[in-house]
């Protein structure tokens, strides 16, 4: 079995070997020398048989060369056991004899026996040797990496292959956000998607079904109350509306049957405020040092507390208040006299959006 060796005057260990003799004509020399890079004999040894196995690959190449071309033929069945055995007691006998020749007819002589000028020229040639075998090393390394840099380009720069799952509903949403102005809406209706795929994970849409959206209704309703449910399935139900009518990516509204039944109790009805909570209030600094909160939005503060108290109703429905809702109203009086009266005015505003529906009537007496 051959080993690696050492050449005169240098350290490293090189693999060697001699070349068939039907391809020594083509290799113009009889041998081969490969030097391995390493000082150390143990590390030599695997490098070694590593080489040597390269230069199998190697002769067979060239020796496939030399043959005529022909018609391609059918692969070559694996070797039976026996077969392999022979094989390997081939390249044995072959190695055997390999290391023999070497032993006896060692065309290299001693380094001692060099001239001064020999053993200057060979350390010359020896050192040009190393040095090219670096640069080819190098060379070749350049090339792999610029491989992977191009492949890692073209992979970055193909376009990505549709999802095999189907389509994510943060794609409808940007399909049904097109036709939105309003950003806070945008923003609530992706609110209500995280809540989903919090609960039921990224399903696709074109997977949601009715049994989904009454699962996911479920599980809102042990995080949240009946009233805040609803609102969000109301929002849902509109974005695989989207889903459906204009995406074409659904047969049907798959949420549409399920509702939330948010029942009137009449312990939650809003309370009116107590004495106390009413001096609480009204003694604040806001009435007793005339300040305003950065939070209050100016002399709402001040105005819509005395409004609610007066006049018994819903913050949101004095919040918005114009000027034109303040007018003053006739109405007669116990005498059935004409009088006239300050008034406001809460109504229904459907072009302007506001109003909460309700109408109050304006006072009875001045």
């Amino acid at each position: 079995m051959s080993k690696p060796t050492r050449r005169q005057g240098s350290a490293v260990y090189y693999a060697r070997r001699v070349i068939p003799k039907d391809l020594q004509k083509t290799y113009g020399r009889r041998e081969v020398w490969k030097s391995l890079g390493v000082t150390d004999f143990e590390q030599a040894k695997p490098l070694e048989r590593l080489q040597q196995i390269a230069w199998d690959d190697e002769f067979i190449a060239a020796k496939a060369k030399l043959l005529p071309s022909a018609a391609p033929t059918a692969p070559r069945p694996p070797l039976t056991p026996t077969q392999q055995a022979e094989r390997d007691s081939q390249q044995f006998e072959w190695e055997r004899e390999n290391d023999a020749y070497w032993a006896e007819n060692d065309p290299y002589p001693d380094y001692e026996d060099l001239t001064a000028e020999e053993q200057r020229i060979r350390d010359a040639v020896e050192t040009a040797r190393e040095r090219w075998e670096q640069e080819q090393r190098e060379d070749r390394e350049f090339a792999r990496q610029e491989r992977l840099a191009e492949a890692a380009d073209a992979k970055a720069s193909a376009p990505a292959p549709p999802s095999a799952l189907g389509t994510p509903l943060s794609a409808v949403v940007e399909r049904w956000a097109a036709n939105q102005t309003n950003q806070k809406t945008i923003d609530r209706m992706k609110r209500v998607v995280a809540w989903f795929e919090d609960d039921m994970g990224r399903v696709p849409v074109e997977e949601i079904t009715p049994e989904t959206v009454d699962s996911w209704v479920e599980k809102l309703l042990k995080k949240t109350s009946p009233a805040n449910a609803r609102t969000k399935l109301s929002n849902f139900k509109a974005l695989l509306r989207v889903a459906w009518l204009k995406a074409r990516l659904i047969p049907s509204n798959p949420a549409s049957g399920v509702t939330i039944d948010v029942k009137a109790d009449p312990e939650e009805d809003v309370q009116p405020f107590d004495l106390p909570a009413l001096k609480a209030i009204f003694a604040s600094p806001i009435y007793t040092n005339n300040e305003r909160p950065e939070a209050g939005a100016g002399e709402a503060a001040y105005w819509l507390p005395l409004l609610a108290l007066y006049t018994g109703a819903r913050l949101n429905e004095v919040g918005q208040l114009r000027p034109a809702d303040v007018l003053k109203t006739p109405y007669l009086d116990q005498n059935g006299e004409d009088q006239e009266a300050w008034c406001i005015r809460i109504v229904a505003d459907k072009k302007d959006g506001l109003g909460s529906g309700l109408n109050r009537s304006p006072p009875s007496d001045g």
